[in-house]
């Protein structure tokens, strides 16, 4: 048996005589992405002008069949590269699923309220993307009381969104996106001695979390704390205060400073703030002046104060069997408890138990995509069992393909590696940027565009009007007839003859 591959670019060019090509489907906790590398010769420039940025490819893929008719990646081209000279030259086309447009476009500022996530998800590719459509948008079981969304990146948002949905997303080779429940998917393929190759595993604990700490944002909220002078000078509240306002009886009192700012508080100060021991202190001296309440006069303080919004969760069993494993998260686009909660109960299902992977190479071509699922019966490796898809990845060249032998995929889960480990912090990082973003009420969106406008003119003329009899009420000068303050017209006689000063036939 023979495995068959050929290459579409922009849907009218066939290409197959490449020298090798490897497609990469992999899975992280919550998206898909796909990325093809293609290799070709390009002896003396035969085919130097063949690929282009941006041009849309598709890979088709089959075993027996030829040509071929399995689409099994479709992107565009993102980077090209000339290696070698002359007759030794090569190009390099490394391609990108249609994912990467959901990574390149921002959400623009926007809040939702109780709002089921797929509406959210709907919502945003609508607004944002409409080159994709959402017809395997699936709906989830979580409702939002609120999530906003800062300029973060089309991409991080529904990964946020997939996070707490427990959902995965990705881009199909129809340019349909799909938000799927994890693992709900099934590939219908069982994979066993008939079509396995060869079969690894491997197991770790080094990636358990079962005791989490999740840092949300700091709300700000009012209170007000009333007091009763008694000839002191301090007066001590129950929070760390923030946007001070002090009045006693019944009057404001203006001028705040900052306690040990200096030495002595200056003229116009008449109280300072102690914000690590929660007090105001009134000032007295001979510069700042005797600011002390008098005794059994009322007053109040009001200030906001901070309310963090902080949850911890754990897993005893997970605790139990494997030790404790403690981890904090802080995430400021975290604004409410309940997405607080949502989100440390989806960490804690994902990794409190070891992470396991396998990997299989199969005899032929089957396609697969990831984050579906199929089975794996293998006996002498004691498997039997249904398991998540995570990379499938197409090794073709002419030794490979020959030999039906193009085909390894991972299953189970992700054992995160030093790059996953970057991006996490990429994507905390791009977070805290979007955080400093505030919503505008109103913001200006300037696009720029280039076209030719052409106007067919068969026949024109250029007039004048006479004014005549007539007068006008509705010109800010008073001449040629026009007069009063702007607004309407009245008439009253007269004809108002057209004169023709210019005429042409084109």
């Amino acid at each position: 048996m023979t495995t068959y591959a050929k290459i579409l670019i922009s849907d009218t060019t066939t290409f197959r005589d490449f020298v090798n090509c490897k497609i990469n489907k992999t899975t992280s906790d919550y998206n898909n992405v796909s990325s093809a590398t293609i290799n070709i010769d390009n002896e003396r420039g035969c085919n130097k002008d063949l690929f282009s940025i941006g041009d849309d490819i598709k890979i088709y893929v089959d075993k027996t069949t030829n040509p071929p008719t399995t689409i099994e990646f479709r992107g565009v081209v993102d980077d090209i590269s000339y290696k070698g000279k002359e007759q030794n030259e090569t190009i390099s086309i490394k391609a990108i699923d249609y994912t990467t447009y959901l990574k390149d476009t921002t959400v623009q500022p926007i809040v939702y309220t109780d709002e089921e996530i797929s509406v959210i998800v709907k919502n945003i590719i609508a607004n944002e993307l409409i080159i994709l459509t959402t017809t395997n948008v699936n709906t989830t079981s979580v409702t939002l009381p609120r999530i906003s969304f800062n300029q973060m990146s089309v991409f991080d948002a529904l990964h946020q969104l997939a996070e707490l949905a427990d959902f995965s997303f990705y881009v199909d080779t129809d340019l349909d996106l799909h938000f799927e429940e994890k693992g709900s998917i099934s590939s219908g393929v069982t994979l066993d001695k008939t079509n396995v190759l060869q079969l690894n595993t491997r197991i770790s604990r080094k990636e358990i979390i079962n005791k989490l700490w999740v840092y949300g944002d700091t709300i700000l909220t009012n209170i007000v704390h009333p007091f009763i002078a008694d000839g002191g000078s301090v007066v001590t509240l129950d929070y760390k205060p923030h946007n001070i306002a002090v009045t006693y009886s019944g009057v404001e009192v203006l001028g705040g400073g900052v306690y040990y700012m200096t030495a002595t508080p200056v003229s116009g100060e008449r109280y300072l703030v102690n914000y690590e021991d929660k007090q105001i202190i009134f000032t007295s001296g001979t510069e700042a002046g005797d600011n002390i309440p008098v005794s059994g006069i009322a007053g109040s303080v009001s200030y906001d104060r901070n309310r963090p919004i902080v949850k911890y969760g754990e897993r005893s069993d997970s605790i139990f069997s494997y030790g404790p494993k403690e981890t904090i998260i802080v995430d400021k686009n975290i604004k409410d408890p309940q997405t607080a909660v949502e989100f440390t109960n989806n960490k804690l299902n994902l990794f409190s138990d070891p992470l396991s992977q396998i990997t299989i190479n199969i005899d032929g071509t089957i396609s697969l995509t990831p984050g579906n699922t199929l089975i794996v019966d293998m006996p002498h490796q004691n498997i039997n069992s249904t398991y998540d898809i995570l990379k499938v990845t197409y090794n073709l060249n002419n030794k490979s393909m020959a030999t039906d032998q193009v085909l390894n995929i991972t299953l189970n889960r992700k054992l995160p590696s030093v790059l996953d480990t970057i991006k996490d912090m990429i994507l905390a990082q791009k977070r805290t940027d979007a955080n400093e973003i505030s919503d505008a009420d109103v913001y200006t969106r300037l696009q720029n565009a280039q076209n030719n406008i052409g106007i067919n003119i068969t026949e024109w003329t250029v007039s004048t009007l006479a004014i005549g009899s007539r007068w006008y009420l509705g010109s800010p000068t008073s001449k040629n007839g026009w007069v009063g303050s702007p607004g309407s017209y009245y008439v009253t006689s007269g004809a108002l003859p057209s004169t023709i000063i210019a005429s042409g036939v084109n």
